[in-house]
């Protein structure tokens, strides 16, 4: 997908991802004033259980995506550590071969 296909809420979460941890926690700061500022309390508090929501969304996807992750790592450290193991076994073999071959 080009840059031009990509959503703008993909974009700004790209852009928001660049920054460092004070200029992120210093933008949400402004979004949220500029969201509260013509808001009444109940919809303020609507907005907020709001965003909690989408926040709590990602927080769900994030951390299955972590799981099969370290999930995936574990098994590719143990399909190696397998491999490892048969080519020794191999170079066992070949040895015995060898000895053999010269009795």
């Amino acid at each position: 997908m080009s840059n031009n296909q990509v959503n703008p809420i993909a974009k700004l979460s790209n852009m928001l991802l660049e920054l460092n941890a004070y200029e992120f926690n210093l933008v949400a700061m402004i979004i949220g004033y500029i969201i509260a500022e013509d808001l009444g309390s109940y919809a303020q508090s609507s907005m907020g259980n709001f965003f909690e929501s989408v926040g709590q969304v990602l927080e769900t996807i994030g951390a299955q995506n972590q799981y099969l992750e370290q999930k995936y790592d574990n098994n590719s450290k143990e399909i190696i550590n397998e491999l490892y193991n048969l080519a020794r076994r191999i170079d066992n073999i070949d040895l015995i071969i060898d000895k053999f071959k010269k009795l």
